[in-house]
């Protein structure tokens, strides 16, 4: 038997050993609870026991599923092809109109999904071909849509979000209204430079819809564009908590892809079941394994005693932030988001609370910070995805993301030092 802290110490290298050796995120943070457990003397099967029991008393995760399902039904059917109709409808002949319809499909599908890898790996596909049939630079392109997907997990709903607020204890309610605002600046900055990009390259120009073209793809759109409504107020006024607006749009999501869209059978809801089970299996895994190793931080005083290092050095919440965003941007370029989430978000919950930061205006800025991370090299999942189905050069994918990126990085600062763009909607709550 060895003391806590050492267990704890040969549990954090042995698990980036295993990540190393290519064995999933979860297994790795899992296989390396169970070997703190064996070196510290503690019975592994009823700490496994426990912390599970501790785990499913969380009616937030019931959540996760849910979305899963919703999203799954929603692509079973042909909403996609209705958005994009809506979208290129409303942009019309703008110069760089699929950019911007990009952006803004990207948005509406978030309320959807609240998964960037969903947008990236299914709408993004759809955008790609479009640029591509329109001209555009294929690099450009990969960027614009790697980039347009970080906005999944921030846009409410969001997985991302619903484990944090587990993590943290904190309303997931307040986490998805926390989203909504700073996923609004987002899309703004990316419209913006959007502008100024397709008018120096001559983008080509969008279609000319009549007014009565716009109203009927509009009316075809609608049903699927209200989910996310549905989702807001649902959350926003307190009808329902979050997993009761899973259930909510996991119904409503049925109805309109059977009755409405006409595209949904019992073979699809097959399908879509498989494909949830398989993906909520995925992401369980990974809670269960980040809780335990949560349980392990707390258990060897780890947090507590980074906890007061940090608050030796300064007791101004402002610098805390300024060096979590730094230290979570550099880790975004190095290590998956999963890293991030589960194994840091822990360790700095407890300086957090002790600073008096709001945990939610906390969750929202890391979140998003993790998410830039997707499209910052090198590691970049998110880029790695669209330069693949772009085929487009990884290199110039990268040099096409970064001044984006810069953009997303400027608003997240904004938001860090100007907290009420996060608490004031779920403070109104």
């Amino acid at each position: 038997m060895i003391s806590l802290k050492l267990g704890f110490l040969v549990a954090f290298i042995a698990m980036f050993v295993f990540m190393l050796l290519k064995m999933p995120v979860g297994l790795s943070i899992m296989s390396s609870s169970i070997l703190f457990f064996i070196l510290v003397g503690k019975n592994s099967g009823m700490m496994v026991s426990t912390i599970m029991g501790r785990l499913v008393e969380s009616n937030s995760l019931f959540a996760v599923p849910l979305f899963i399902f919703a999203a799954s039904v929603m692509n079973g059917s042909s909403i996609t092809e209705h958005m994009f109709n809506f979208c290129k409808s409303l942009v019309g002949e703008r110069k760089g109109a699929l950019a911007y319809i990009n952006i803004i499909i990207s948005l509406i599908f978030a309320g959807m999904s609240g998964s960037a890898m969903a947008d990236a790996a299914g709408i993004g596909l759809i955008e790609l071909r479009e640029m591509k049939r329109d001209g555009y630079d294929m690099s450009y392109s990969a960027a614009i849509t790697a980039s347009t997907a970080v906005l999944g997990p921030i846009f409410p709903p969001s997985i991302a979000m619903v484990v944090y607020a587990m993590l943290a204890e904190v309303s997931v309610g307040s986490m998805f209204m926390g989203g909504v605002i700073p996923a609004i600046l987002l899309v703004a900055g990316l419209m913006a430079y959007t502008a100024v990009i397709a008018h120096k390259r001559n983008f080509p120009k969008g279609i000319h819809y009549s007014g009565k073209e716009f109203w009927r793809n509009t009316l075809k759109a609608f049903p699927a564009l209200m989910t996310p409504v549905i989702l807001l107020v649902g959350v926003y006024t307190g009808f329902v908590t979050a997993t009761e607006a899973g259930v909510l749009c996991s119904v409503y999501a049925m109805l309109i892809a059977t009755f409405i869209y006409k595209q949904f059978s019992w073979k699809k809801l097959w399908f879509a079941l498989i494909d949830t089970v398989i993906s909520s299996g995925k992401i369980m895994l990974v809670i269960f394994a980040a809780y335990s190793f949560s349980h392990i931080i707390s258990m060897a005083g780890i947090a507590q005693m980074i906890a007061q290092f940090f608050l030796s050095l300064t007791s101004q919440k402002w610098i805390f932030l300024l060096v979590i965003n730094i230290l979570f941007i550099l880790l975004g370029c190095f290590l998956p988001m999963s890293v991030s989430q589960y194994v840091f978000i822990p360790l700095i919950l407890p300086i957090a609370k002790a600073l008096g930061i709001d945990l939610v205006h906390l969750g929202v800025i890391l979140t998003i910070n993790m998410q830039l991370g997707t499209i910052t090299p090198p590691y970049g999942i998110l880029v790695f995805i669209t330069a693949n189905q772009a085929d487009a050069p990884l290199h110039k994918v990268f040099r096409e993301a970064v001044p984006m990126a810069l953009i997303m990085y400027a608003t997240l600062f904004l938001m860090t030092f100007v907290p009420q763009l996060v608490t004031w909607l779920p403070g109104m709550m």
